[in-house]
């Protein structure tokens, strides 16, 4: 399954290459940032916040698609959920 994203746009958005973005987020190799890239496999959550912290975006922004599709999921569970009404009183 590919993981559309816009992780090579953020990139060259930045000016940066990949060699620059591999170090900053302290990945072993090029390949790696490459397969995100292509959409063959996911960034553990710790590169996705590195990502997005270099790229001064949103994990949303990244993987567009993947948000809404997520969203998408979650709509039934999320209308279900009640929240409780809590009074805020201050310190």
């Amino acid at each position: 399954m590919k993981h559309p994203n816009k992780l090579r746009a953020a990139r060259m958005f930045k000016g940066l290459s990949t060699a620059q973005v591999t170090s900053a987020i302290g990945l072993k190799n090029e390949k790696t940032l490459e397969r995100w890239g292509n959409g063959d496999t996911l960034p553990s959550i710790v590169f996705a916040f590195k990502l997005c912290a270099l790229y001064g975006v949103l994990s949303g922004d990244l993987y567009p698609e993947l948000r809404k599709e997520i969203a998408k999921e979650m709509e039934p569970g999320i209308k279900q959920v009640k929240p409780k009404k809590r009074k805020i009183t201050k310190p």
